[in-house]
């Protein structure tokens, strides 16, 4: 009686599997998801939280972009805040670093040649080693883009910095401490480049680089160059937030961002990039600011702790530390308490251990086994066993796990193709809705092709499999694939994200070996076995007997008792032997109740490890990749990306889901209870169906008024709301010509450009803004780094001409000396000319070009045939036709050179070299940016004539709740004229 309730409870029946694979994926990741939160403040701390946050408030009252008079406030506010509080401290603003080098902000966006002046604050704290060792770098830039006050990017890591700055000043680190706090990074990491030209970067070796490329949360290591910075990173923080993916993922642009990290290392440094994750909805745009920043004060003391902690290792590191070691790592937390951390290279020697060590010992023991089963079989009458299984029937039994693995596949791909079609950015507002989707559809195909009913008999009433250990062989010839797929990604690739498959495949084959030694008919299997007549004569008693199937492990569990057959009077004292009847059969019958529970053991090796693994690659990549479809990620990707994740997810449960059928206990055609997978199936619909008939019903020009109005505003489709919003880039531009009359005005036609998601774009967005009249909408043409996106660009109208601020009479001097082959037109934004040059080289020829814009730090020159090298000429710069660290320019040349000055309203003249040695017409043109709106700008002092943007005011104030504003370039407007000499 009290083994058969322990057997309905623990065994391998529906109700029993059903209960404990639902209690372990919800509870994992549950767990999985309360680790993921921030972390409380502590009480006592070497830092002052409140006031890094009143720090941070006061950086980010408005936005401040490199070419803003409110970047030099808060430049002149960092700069007194640090002497405040720290005597005698060895602090400069540097306004000596200017050069020029050649770099790309994002990965596989073009590199674009500049000119920079910078003005970045410095300060070094002198370390106390005896002898002089390499020192640390601490980095982060106060500048911001100029749709947002910079809260995250980068408020929070000015804030760190200069609690950094106060601890070490109090507490001298052994190696001498440097911080770059520098300004220009969001137009083209301009600030790090300014600080390799100072005398201190030749200091400093490793470095820790700060930034924000989303909106708050857990702050995430999201690049380290090596394995030994993990390692202090390890050391220093309690609280671990980490996963080599994310570097994976910067690595091959699936984000599209940069940071000073790659300026670094790409000087001989190595060190750790740190960065929030979550929210870049709202990166770039008004929404980074305080209010909107998740977690607040927490997320301001998480990158504090991580910061402070790696710097306080780093810092006091011995001189044995290898400071140029570049060996790779692979690292990933557990619920935040403990961090996996190990080399590539030992990951490469694991997986080919695993592949050579792990089939061998499976073949052994599947051959000692048969082997074992062979020997007990011969202790029995081989007539009364008949095993005649159809062929068809042994060739189902074994290839349903990879018809079933098919089915999965295929019907994932014809998920992705639904989302992708209808409404792919359901992912942006609502990930994990969308994972939920494909996660229940994975077990819900896999059950339905594995447990189809087969029509072929037999004359043996063999039952159907009913332990998970023939399908977990299966599942380890499908990790062992895997795995030389992932042993080939390390090799040639260097991809340290695979760990997961390693660590699953190791524990698939545990299973095995456990499975194989102590399940059914194991190799230490001891249990008792008679032997069972079933057939069509047994009548009543079949039903008990296929009902006491259901609970078995192993062949059947009711043994046949000899008390069946009573002795009365007229039973012959020697008994004749019975032989089945042709419709009867007798199977061996194994009642040992220990084989009932081995399923048990095998769910605890194979399935919470891999999932919590799994389920933190899942939360990071969810708030990591969700919102880069504004961007112009590819949809399919990051759908087939989460359909993988979500199919492995599903995976590591199949071997439990296949067991006998029964009406009678309730079980659906396999380990799930029937209920369970009704609710699957209720679950799958509820996920998919509204968003699939939204983006149906609205998408694609087939807009229903009433249907849209209800899907706008419960944020199905458009599927956006404030908190996640969809980002649309704005730029105005005027383009200035010549007048061809006689009064000698010029003519300028201005036009608004919105770049962003074509289908919200132009039936959502665009018709909203009133000046939006003769649209004209393009994927042609659009700018590189917004690959993917549609531009629409209208005639912003001449009552939406922006004014550039500043004194009037700036640019309108005439008095430059010299002879000059062009000059600019005559207007209130720039002045500009040039004039063919001789100089001492004879590879091509050569021109300056002189610009001088009114209000503004930032020029650029384009040209139609491309330069192959530049310099530029200021007061008091002396320059040379060399690029920084010896960098050259590709062969094809450059079309394009961008200016930025320190000082407002300074000239530069710029020299350059044509790669084409004939003679003829030179051509392109000048341009000039501003980046300053009057709502931006509220609260500046009086004395600055800040520029107004009115086209860019009106977009702010028409765009729909869910959609918000971000910066498409350097400038919010460039205003530029043709040349030609």
């Amino acid at each position: 009686m009290m083994m058969g309730r322990i057997q309905r409870a623990l065994g391998f029946q529906p109700i029993p599997v059903s209960t404990i694979l639902f209690l372990s994926y919800f509870v994992l990741w549950l767990a999985v998801y309360a680790s993921d939160q921030l972390a409380a403040i502590p009480a006592e701390n070497d830092v002052n939280v409140t006031q890094a946050l009143s720090d941070l408030q006061r950086i980010t009252a408005r936005p401040h972009p490199y070419n803003s008079h409110a970047n030099d406030d808060v430049r002149d506010l960092i700069f007194r805040t640090i002497i405040e509080r720290n005597q005698d401290i060895e602090i400069v603003v540097d306004r000596n670093s200017s050069g020029k080098w050649v770099s790309s902000t994002v990965i596989g966006v073009p590199a674009v040649a500049s000119y920079f002046e910078g003005n970045n604050i410095l300060v070094r704290i002198p370390g106390t080693a005896e002898k002089s060792t390499p020192g640390v770098l601490f980095s982060a830039h106060y500048d911001s883009v100029s749709t947002a006050p910079g809260a995250t990017d980068d408020g929070i890591g000015i804030s760190a910095l200069l609690q950094l700055i106060s601890y070490f000043q109090q507490h001298p680190p052994r190696r001498t401490v440097v911080f770059n706090i520098n300004n220009g990074e969001e137009d083209g990491l301009h600030g790090a480049h300014a600080f390799l030209l100072h005398t201190w970067a030749s200091e400093v070796k490793t470095f820790v680089n700060l930034e924000g490329a989303a909106a708050g949360g857990p702050v995430l290591p999201f690049r380290a160059t090596s394995e030994d910075i993990m390692r202090a990173y390890h050391k220093g923080v309690n609280n671990y937030h980490a996963n080599v993916l994310s570097a994976d993922a910067f690595e091959r642009g699936m984000i599209r961002s940069g940071t000073d990290y790659q300026v670094y290392i790409a000087n001989g440094m190595r060190g750790v990039d740190f960065a929030f994750y979550r929210g870049r909805a709202r990166y770039h745009t008004r929404y980074d600011a305080i209010p909107w920043m998740e977690g607040k004060e927490r997320a301001l003391w998480d990158m504090i702790q991580a910061a402070l902690g790696t710097g306080i290792a780093l810092v006091n590191e011995g001189d044995e530390v290898n400071l140029s070691s570049t060996r790779k790592g692979v690292w990933f937390d557990i619920f935040g308490r403990v961090l996996f951390l190990f080399s590539l290279d030992s990951l490469l020697t694991i997986n080919i251990v695993a592949l050579v060590v792990g089939p061998i010992t499976v073949l052994l023991l599947l051959a000692l086994q048969i082997s074992f089963s062979r020997s007990r079989a011969e202790g029995h009458d081989r007539r009364l066993v008949s095993d005649t299984t159809p062929i068809v029937r042994a060739l189902w039994g074994g290839l349903k796990y990879w018809i079933g693995l098919a089915a999965v596949v295929g019907v994932q791909v014809g998920w992705v193709v639904g989302w992708v079609h209808l409404n792919p950015f359901m992912l942006h507002t609502y990930p994990y809705t969308v994972m939920v989707s494909t996660f229940t559809l994975s077990i819900l195909a896999f059950l339905f092709v594995v447990n189809l009913p087969f029509k072929a008999r037999s004359n043996t009433d063999e039952p159907q499999p009913s332990s998970p250990l023939p399908l977990l062989f299966h599942t380890y010839l499908l990790t062992y694939l895997l795995l030389i797929i992932c042993t080939v990604l390390i090799t040639k690739s260097h991809v340290s994200g695979t760990y997961l498959i390693t660590v699953w495949n190791v524990l698939v084959w545990l299973g095995c070996v456990v499975g194989t030694t102590i399940g059914r008919g194991g190799l230490i299997f001891s249990g008792k076995q008679t032997l069972a007549l079933s057939g069509e004569e047994e009548g009543g008693r079949s039903d008990q007997t296929q009902e006491n199937r259901e609970g078995g492990h192993g062949l059947t569990v009711q043994a046949v008792s000899e008390e069946n057959e009573r002795t009365t009077e007229h039973t012959p004292l020697l008994a004749r032997s019975r032989s089945p009847s042709p419709t009867q059969s007798l199977h061996l019958q194994i009642t040992d109740h220990q084989t009932t529970y081995t399923w048990l053991p095998l769910l605890l090796i194979v399935l919470p490890l891999p999932l919590i693994l799994l389920s933190q690659v899942v939360v990071i990549l969810v708030g990591a990749l969700s919102p880069t479809l504004a961007d112009g990620g590819s949809p399919s990707q990051v759908y087939i990306l989460f359909a993988m994740l979500s199919g492995i997810a599903g995976s590591f449960s199949w071997p439990f889901l296949v067991a006998r059928s029964s009406s009678s206990t309730g079980s659906f055609a396999g380990g799930l209870h029937r209920y369970l997978v009704l609710l699957l199936a209720v679950v799958f619909v509820v996920t998919t169906v509204p968003g699939w008939l939204a983006g149906l019903l609205n998408g694609k020009g087939t807009t229903l008024f009433g249907f849209s109005v209800w899907t706008e505003s419960c944020h199905i489709y458009p599927p956006f709301t404030p908190e996640t919003p969809l980002k649309v880039f704005f730029q105005q531009s005027l383009q200035i010509s010549p007048s061809i009359s006689s009064t000698g005005t010029v003519t300028i036609v201005p036009r608004t450009t919105l770049t962003g998601v074509a289908e919200f774009l132009e039936d959502w967005i665009v018709p909203r803004i009133p000046s939006a009249r003769n649209v004209i909408c393009s994927n042609s043409g659009v700018d590189k780094s917004k690959a993917g996106l549609t531009k629409c660009s209208w005639p912003s109208g001449q009552k939406l001409i922006p004014a550039p601020g500043g004194d009037h009479r700036v640019n309108r001097s005439t008095d430059v000396p010299g002879r000059w082959d062009w000059v600019a037109s005559p207007n209130i934004w720039f002045d500009a000319r040039a004039r063919n040059e001789v100089y001492n080289d004879p590879s091509g020829p050569a021109a300056r070009i002189s610009v001088l814009g009114r209000n503004t730090r930032n020029c650029r020159v384009y040209f139609d045939q491309p330069v192959y090298k530049y310099r530029v000429v200021s007061e008091g710069y002396e320059d040379n036709w060399e690029l920084q660290d010896g960098e050259i320019l590709a062969d094809t040349g450059i079309n394009e050179v961008r200016l930025w000055t320190r000082d407002w309203d300074k000239r530069l003249d710029l020299e350059v070299v044509w790669k084409n040695k004939e003679e003829g017409e030179r051509t392109g043109h000048v341009a000039c940016e501003w980046a300053e709106y009057e709502s931006g700008m509220v609260g500046l002092p009086a004395q600055h004539s800040a520029s107004k943007i009115p086209a860019f005011e009106e977009v702010l104030t028409f765009l729909p709740r869910w959609a918000v504003v971000s910066k498409l370039s350097d400038g919010l407007v460039e205003v530029s004229e043709e040349f030609s000499f």
